[in-house]
C-alpha cells in the first residue's frame, strides 16, 4: 500500500515540473 502511495506520489509531482520545463522551453523558442 505505502509503495504503492509514493510511487503515485512520484508519478504525480514531476509532470508538473516537466510541463513548466516544456512550456519554457517553448516560449523560448517563439521568442
Amino acid at each position: 500500500m505505502i509503495e504503492l502511495q509514493r510511487n503515485h506520489c512520484e508519478n504525480h509531482i514531476p509532470p508538473s515540473h516537466v510541463m513548466n520545463a516544456f512550456l519554457f522551453s517553448i516560449s523560448k523558442n517563439f521568442k
